[in-house]
């Protein structure tokens, strides 16, 4: 991938008091996706398309082996294919990505801005037990004015308690 992404998306112009919300296009994964392939299931491919960029995100897991523990995995991809709710990605995948029981796992469309201007505010859709809380896009260039922001304040998985705390 280009280091500040294709620029497909053109340019975002966010204007005082305007919100944009830019992981619209979002799905859970599913199933079993071994590290070194090029597929990947998810509940649903809607909004995905041939040439997106996609980031794939461990969002939560309760597994208490560290070594085997998803939260906190993540890498992009790049879509060449979907059929039905199977992304094929132009690259194998570095990472498992296994959803067996209750860990949560998330792919999320990448915007690829050109440039990109806020003076209003840039954000994510909240998580919602599934997905939501990753703000992530690309460009070439950034125009953040003085009352602009890019926030995820309070729309992320919420922390759990360390398990030595736990009763």
């Amino acid at each position: 991938y280009a280091a500040f992404g294709s620029g497909k998306d053109g340019p975002l112009v966010v204007d005082a008091g305007q919100t944009v919300v830019v992981d619209t296009v979002r799905s859970t994964v599913t199933g079993l996706n071994p590290a070194g392939t090029t597929t990947l299931s998810m509940a649903l491919a809607n909004g995905f398309s041939t040439n997106d960029l996609v980031l794939i995100v461990g969002t939560q897991d309760p597994n208490t082996n560290w070594s085997t523990n998803a939260a906190g995995i993540w890498e992009f991809g790049r879509i060449g294919a979907i059929t039905g709710s199977v992304l094929r990605l132009t690259r194998p995948r570095t990472n498992a990505f296994d959803v067996m029981s209750t860990e949560k796992i998330q792919v999320v469309r990448v915007p690829e801005f050109t440039t990109v201007t806020i003076n209003g505010t840039v954000t994510c859709s909240a998580w919602d037990g599934s997905a939501g809380g990753v703000l992530a896009f690309l460009c070439r260039t950034l125009a953040l004015g003085s009352n602009g922001s890019v926030t995820a304040d309070g729309k992320g998985v919420p922390m759990r308690r360390p398990l030595e705390e736990r009763v």
